[in-house]
């Protein structure tokens, strides 16, 4: 009964240090999988490379669990499901990489997206499949420890049945003692088991809860963005040193530039040399301080032809734990063919009242 009672405890404690890594990696990966989308979703570009350490960390981790789990194989079953985790996950990790690589080094935020849900998704899905495909093989390894270990049991029982008619009180009593015993260790394990399942059914409800969040927030931030690429008016967003981070259709086709020739630059390159410097200088305290700015400009396309706007400027100001960052997005109306029209307006009424005038003169003695 020792002997068994030893081989359970080995067993079971052998079979559930299986079942922790394997639950550790999948959890690791769901954070990967996490970090993966805030890399592509954030609109704050220095967050990007604290999130990618944090990526590579967990992949070292997830490479170093999947070892430990390896060295621990016991069947050529177990290792050919670990395999597989194996195996999937390489085409999830160069997905990932694809989308991150399009993004960082490229800045094709639209490409990036598009390996996400084409490429990374699946390979996700068909990569967390596995693991909990390997989760559930621990499981079922646990499962059949705890059997055996109760086929056992009973044979034991049985023999220490028959061993009593023949004993003395003393066996019996020792007997009665070591059956108790087992019968408690027993119980804690199916207890430790019914927990162990409960544990891993709330997992699986946080994992879908976060999803479904991650999923709702995708599609409003898609709503918004098609939004902002829909309007009519340019619209233009820069960072707290003047560095342009986004802009929309309608600016790129007012400006003649393409989104790759201004992210990143400075709104002076479409500066025509019509305003003066402390035009510029009032404009900049103005938005610095925390207002709003609204006025007409002149600037220059890339064909080198002016037209006059009508802009206004709005600070944003974002707060990321003791962070704030400040952004400023520009509404800009095309008014050049308005104001030729008033120019055009205030020219004729100036010719008609200056006839006018000279009618009357002739007319009066």
């Amino acid at each position: 009964m020792q002997t068994i009672d030893e081989t359970l405890s080995d067993i079971t404690g052998s079979k559930l240090t299986d079942l922790e890594l394997a639950r550790r990696a999948l959890a690791i990966s769901n954070d990967n999988n996490r970090i993966v989308m805030e890399i592509v979703l954030v609109e704050n570009r220095r967050l990007v490379e604290p999130l990618l350490a944090a990526r590579s960390q967990n992949s070292k981790e997830i490479t170093k669990l999947i070892e430990e789990s390896e060295s621990r194989c016991e069947s050529e079953k177990e290792k050919k499901v670990l395999a597989e985790v194996k195996r999937t996950r390489q085409p999830y990790q160069e997905s990932c990489q694809r989308a991150i690589h399009l993004l960082i080094d490229e800045r094709k935020h639209d490409e990036a997206e598009t390996v996400m849900v084409n490429e990374t998704l699946p390979a996700l899905h068909t990569y967390h499949a596995a693991w909990e495909k390997f989760v559930e093989f621990q499981k079922d390894e646990l499962d059949v420890a705890v059997k055996q270990a109760q086929v056992d049991y009973a044979g034991a029982r049985r023999l220490a049945s028959l061993l009593i008619g023949l004993a003395v009180i003393l066996a019996i009593m020792i007997a009665l003692f070591a059956t108790r015993g087992a019968a408690h260790e027993i119980a804690g394990r199916i207890s430790a088991e019914k927990e162990v399942s409960k544990l891993n059914a709330g997992l699986e409800e946080r994992v879908k809860e976060r999803t479904h969040e991650r999923n709702e927030a995708i599609k409003r931030l898609d709503l918004q963005a098609a939004a902002l690429e829909a309007a009519a008016n340019g619209i233009v967003i820069t960072d707290r040193q003047g560095s342009i981070l986004w802009m929309n259709k309608a600016f790129t086709t007012l400006t003649g530039y393409s989104q790759e020739e201004l992210l990143g630059k400075n709104p002076r390159i479409l500066a025509s040399g019509k305003q003066t410097e402390s035009f510029y200088a009032t404009l900049w305290l103005t938005i610095s301080s925390g207002k709003v700015w609204q006025g007409e400009i002149v600037n220059r396309r890339k064909d080198g032809t002016t037209y006059t706007e009508e802009m206004t400027i709005t600070p944003v100001t974002q707060q990321r734990g003791t962070i704030t960052d400040t952004y400023f997005i520009a509404i800009k109306q095309y008014i050049t063919e308005r104001k030729q029209s008033e120019e055009t307006l205030l020219l004729k009424t100036a010719l008609l009242e200056a006839q006018a005038e000279t009618t009357i003169d002739g007319i009066l003695p």
